[in-house]
């Protein structure tokens, strides 16, 4: 007689987790023709429940609350976390409204996404699908970020991002279409704009080598960028190419950041539509811009990250300054945080009391 399958019963779980993220972002542009001068200092909460079936699916639900500082009578927006989320190594996927920082990758060229988009713009509609580690992986996106109505364009965007990492070879591939459609009965003179991105970069991280392995990054990497865009119904496709080069000295938390941008600007109609077409950063107008970042990270567990960074900005012929902090405290038990390499801190044993 043949045995009968027998299905193991599933075995369900409880979900919590509340991230508090809070940030001060302040820009010293004053006479400069790419960026706004100003202070970006708010708080963003995200309090979410769920349940989980045999530790690789789970259901969960909650709100992403954003308040700027000093605006005590109101919060700036409230968007709802409903999501599925399915997570078995090597394979993770998204799919309804979920926390931006909760998946896609912080490494994102600043090109195609400036700081702010991570403050202001919390979660992700759509889907995220990535097959992976830390050290290689590939990763497909779409983030819809308007329904079209009337007085509403439609806008998605859909991205890609690879990382392939061997001994102390490293390439990276980041990449979007961004469609910015029109309203439903839209105007006359109203056009579809289409915002292609691509960075593609090459080089070498030393800091796996057995004599270096107190540097948590010590890498060279340079690059290519490639912006398309068009207005259709006005322009032809237009391209934007330059070169893009990266240095990082990471010790212990402690590190220094160099970008070295060269080529033609990006973002042809951002004198028209601004941050509704583009979500990089306007600087990258320019066809010369060198950022260089002298960060510590102050705290890194899975629990606390507490980031200090002093942007120095160096184009038209001037140097702007940019202080950032920001902290993230994350109580979950799903472990919400990406996995990382975390190693001691240089601040760790600062304050500890000696016998």
């Amino acid at each position: 007689m043949a045995q009968e399958n027998i299905q193991k019963p599933q075995k369900f779980g409880f979900d919590y987790g509340v991230e508090l993220f809070s940030f001060f972002d302040n820009t010293e542009y004053a006479g400069c023709k790419y960026q706004d001068d100003q202070t970006m200092p708010g708080t963003v909460l995200t309090p979410e429940l769920g349940l989980s079936v045999d530790g690789k699916h789970h259901l969960r639900a909650g709100a992403s609350l954003v308040a700027n500082w000093g605006d005590n009578d109101k919060i700036l927006s409230v968007s709802p976390v409903a999501y599925y989320e399915y997570n078995s190594s090597p394979i993770q996927f998204f799919m309804g409204a979920f926390p931006r920082r909760g998946a896609m990758s912080k490494d994102m060229p600043r090109v195609m996404m400036q700081d702010s988009i991570w403050f202001y713009r919390p979660v992700v509609t759509g889907f995220f699908f990535k097959a992976g580690g830390e050290r290689t992986y590939f990763d497909l996106w779409l983030d819809w970020t308007g329904f079209q109505s009337d007085t509403r364009r439609e806008t998605f965007f859909v991205g890609w991002d690879g990382k392939y990492s061997r001994n102390v070879l490293r390439l990276s591939h980041n990449g979007y279409m961004f469609h910015y459609a029109k309203m439903k009965n839209a105007p006359a003179g109203q056009f579809i704009h289409d915002n292609i991105m691509l960075v593609t970069k090459a080089g070498v991280d030393f800091s796996d080598l057995s004599g270096l392995s107190r540097f948590n990054e010590f890498s060279l990497m340079a690059g290519w960028v490639l912006g398309v865009e068009d207005n259709r119904g006005e322009t032809s496709w237009l391209l934007h190419n330059a070169l893009l080069f990266d240095f990082c000295l990471d010790w212990r938390g402690l590190g220094v950041k160099n970008s070295f941008y060269y080529g033609k600007g990006q973002m042809n109609f951002y004198d028209k539509q601004s941050n509704n077409l583009y979500w990089g950063d306007p600087v990258y107008r320019a066809n010369l811009y060198n950022r260089t970042d002298l960060y510590a990270n102050v705290i890194n567990t899975s629990f606390l990250d507490i980031y200090v960074d002093l942007a120095f900005h160096t184009f038209e012929q001037g140097v702007y300054l940019e202080q950032c902090l920001t902290a993230k405290v994350d109580l979950n038990n799903f472990g919400r945080s990406n996995p990382q390499k975390r190693r001691k801190p240089i601040f760790a044993d600062w304050f500890r009391k000696k016998n």
